[in-house]
Formats: C-alpha cells, structure tokens, sequence
C-alpha cells in the first residue's frame, strides 16, 4: 500500500504552495497568491515514487525519488527548479521508496525503503547523508514488509537532537515494533519493544521528558482500534485504550498542547478527538462534522520572517478550495483580515459560553480558508471558535464528572 500525502507550505509572504504527486507519478505544483485563487499547476519531476518537503532561509527544497532508482534534490531557482541525482542504484530490480528526512547541524539526512519491484516481502531501510555537496549512503536494517503498511518506520530527533527510528517488521502472527539510534555518528543495535496483532496498522508519536507515546491503529476481528502505548524511560510500558469502533479509523493527528496529550481521527468522513487524562482517555468527541466535502490528512510547513519552519500534519476539507484544519497552532494570523465588529462578533460568542475570560491566551485551531469574501471567513472562523469550545467543555464535563464520583 503506498500513498504519498500532499503538501501545503505557507511562506513567510502568506503565499500558500500545494505540492502533490498525481495519478501518473508527476511532481506538481500550484501556488495561492493573496487574490485567493490557484494558479495552474505545474510539473516540477515525471514519474516520482516518493518525495519529502523541507524549507529553510534560502528557500524550498524536494528530496524525490523516481522510478529509475535515483534519489534526487532540486530547489527553486529564479522561477527554475534546478536539482542535481544525489544517489543512483545500479540495481534495476529495486525501487526507492518511504522518503523521510531530518535535517540537523547543517547535514540532510534522508531515509528511504528499498523494496524489491518483484517481492514486496522484504525490505531494507537505508541512511543516506548529505553535506551540501557529498553524500554517504548506509544499509541500516533488512526487514519483512507487511503489505497493508503505508509507512514502514518512523525517524525523529530526540531532546539531545539524536535521531531515532522505529520500524515494523513482520512476524507473521504480528507485526513487531523496533527501535534504533543515531549516536555519536553510529547506529545502535535495534531492539524490539512490542508486538501489534492485526492489519491495517498505523502508528504515531510523542516524545516528552517522561518517555515515548505510542498511538497505534490496527483492526482486528472486525474491529477498529486505538491504542495509546506509553514506553517510560525507567522501561516500564504502560497500555490505555482510546477508542474501537466498526467504521473505519483513518488518517491519525497525535500532539501535545497546554501539557496534554490529544488523539485526532477520522470516522465517517468527521473528525473525533479525544485527550489523556493521566491514566485513561476521555470519550471521544465529534469535532468536526462535514456531510459535504471528503476530508484528508496533508502535511503543512509554515514559515515565518525569521527562517524558521514548522511541519505539522493538518486536515483539508473538500478538493478546490483551501480549508485547513489546523490543530494544536497559536495565535490569530489573519485576525487583521476581519472588521471590528466581527472580532467584537467572535468574541461575544466566547464570552456567552462562560468557559474562559476574554483575556485569558488561548491556543486556537486556525481555520485557513481561501477568503474569496468576509462571509466565507467568518463562518469559518466561528466553526473553529466553535470547535474550540467544544473541546473546553468536553475537558469541564470530564472534570465535573470526576469530582461527583
């Protein structure tokens, strides 16, 4: 199973770029200037296997491969993606796919699955480093692919700035979670942490100062279910379930805000939500409702004047027009867009609920709309305040309920 999520990235100029891969395995995108409207899209690569988005001061960069078995770089040059083959096999008998990179210290280091094109049982996960100008490419593990696995392995930086992996691999009866570090420039032995038993496995993660937060997906027996693994780092495990249902669970949010944990899905075509409340989690909540539009996961980038980047996963509703979910983000970006008396609008419908004082710095779900009228922006900025309560009083339902026990 491979799908390759979309892009969004918001420029420091409030510019909104979508990159995506279509039908065909082009490369493509289109950008939203401040009129509200897409511009044609345009081809960047033909036939791409996998690609991975990252920004920085100088610009936008595309790690991608292809179906020629290079993996390879390009960047936006004065209206020209110009790009170089950063890695070629000589092996035409394997593909490059499962694209991630984490940049650190200068260096772009980028990960990638190689699968045999004939056998989809087995894989091997592959580190490649790059300077800038030379690149070092290291066999990391040899695992067994699970067929209904979308992502393989995960990677990320711990609070020393170490890389870390986790990765599946298939035993037949269940699919064994592992990990691996980066240290010291060398890659620690990999050890396993747990077994998940089912298919249509999926997994997210959080890392805080007390350990790793493991939210996985499976089904099993007809049944969808989520789990919340919590790995300490005194070793103990601890397991609390979050939700099981009949439908389909898809397209998994996992993030931490105001020091708790919340759990986002997608179960029926609406967003549910659901937060930690220590030892378990609450009931889960419909957060969004929408009978219209299909709704998908893309990843999101959002920079600033200072250079700096912040890749997320966010939620869009419907094809054409740009509506974006935006969980767990900070601040009012496009308050100035509105006129006063809506702001004086918005805040009313705070201030009637009673859940919190008018002053208190509050962390908001943005809604970022297309903004092809000031209708359209203030229905869908009252949908996110509105959201926003629900979510605070779901948490005071909770606790009243907690204190008559």
């Amino acid at each position: 199973m491979d799908i390759l999520k979309s892009w969004v990235y918001v420029d420091y100029t409030n510019n909104i770029w979508k990159f995506s891969v279509n039908s065909i395995k082009e490369l493509q995108y289109s950008i939203m200037y401040q009129e509200g409207k897409w511009t044609k899209e345009k081809p960047i690569a033909q036939n791409v296997l996998g690609c991975y988005i990252y920004t920085d001061k100088m610009g936008v960069h595309i790690i991608y491969s292809n179906t020629k078995a290079e993996l390879k770089y390009c960047t936006l040059i004065e209206q020209q993606w110009m790009g170089k083959t950063l890695y070629k096999l000589d092996n035409n008998k394997v593909e490059i796919k499962n694209l991630n990179v984490l940049v650190e210290n200068g260096e772009v280091h980028i990960f990638y699955l190689l699968r045999d094109k004939k056998s989809n049982g087995h894989g091997i996960l592959m580190h490649c480093k790059w300077n800038g100008i030379e690149t070092s490419v290291n066999k990391l593990q040899d695992i067994i692919l699970s067929s209904d696995l979308n992502d393989h392995y995960l990677v990320y930086l711990d609070e020393s700035d170490n890389i870390e992996m986790l990765f599946f691999s298939d035993e037949g009866n269940e699919v064994s979670l592992n990990h691996c570090s980066f240290k010291n420039k060398r890659w620690t032995n990999a050890i396993r942490l747990y077994g998940i038993a089912g298919n249509e496995i999926e997994i997210k993660i959080l890392k805080d100062q007390y350990g790793l937060h493991v939210l996985n997906k499976c089904k099993e027996n007809s049944i969808n279910y989520l789990v919340h693994v919590f790995l300490k780092k005194s070793g103990d495990v601890y397991k609390s379930n979050v939700h099981e249902s009949i439908n389909t669970l898809s397209e998994l949010v996992f993030l931490k805000e105001d020091n708790k944990i919340y759990s986002y899905w997608i179960e029926n075509n609406k967003i549910y939500s659901s937060f930690f409340r220590g030892k378990d989690w609450s009931n889960p909540i419909c957060v969004i409702e929408n009978n219209e539009h299909y709704i998908k996961k893309y990843n999101y980038i959002e920079s600033d004047k200072y250079n700096s980047n912040n890749t997320k996963e966010v939620y869009w509703i419907g094809e054409e027009d740009l509506n974006l979910i935006i969980l767990g983000d900070v601040g009012w970006k496009d308050k100035e867009k509105l006129k006063i008396n809506e702001i004086e609008e918005i805040q009313e419908i705070l201030n009637k609920e009673g859940v919190f004082k008018k002053d208190d710095d509050i962390k908001k779900i943005k809604i970022l709309s297309e903004f092809r009228s000031v209708n359209k922006l203030m229905k869908e900025t009252i949908a996110s305040l509105k959201l926003e309560l629900k979510n605070k009083q779901s948490i005071l339902d909770e606790y009243e309920e907690q204190i008559s026990k």
